[in-house]
């Protein structure tokens, strides 16, 4: 079973706003096989609430919570 990685599949939920990476991302991913990627997201610097999205929109998402301190690169 294989799958298509793009830049729906690997978003940012900023304060419930839906992000798409600014860069591209475009690749297959084949059965027990792993990748590494970079994704470039511009966060707003009042932002509170970061979760890192995983799929596609219509089906079971994978979200993990970010913790960033902003307050520093002010």
């Amino acid at each position: 079973m294989s799958d298509y990685v793009d830049r729906g599949t690997v978003r940012l939920s900023v304060d419930g706003a839906e992000l798409m990476p600014e860069n591209s991302i475009n690749f297959a991913v084949y059965d027990r096989q792993s990748f590494e990627t970079e994704a470039l997201f511009i966060v707003p610097a009042d932002a509170s609430i970061i979760t890192l999205l995983f799929g596609r929109p219509e089906d079971t998402v994978a979200r993990l919570p970010l913790s960033l301190d902003l307050g520093a690169r002010r």
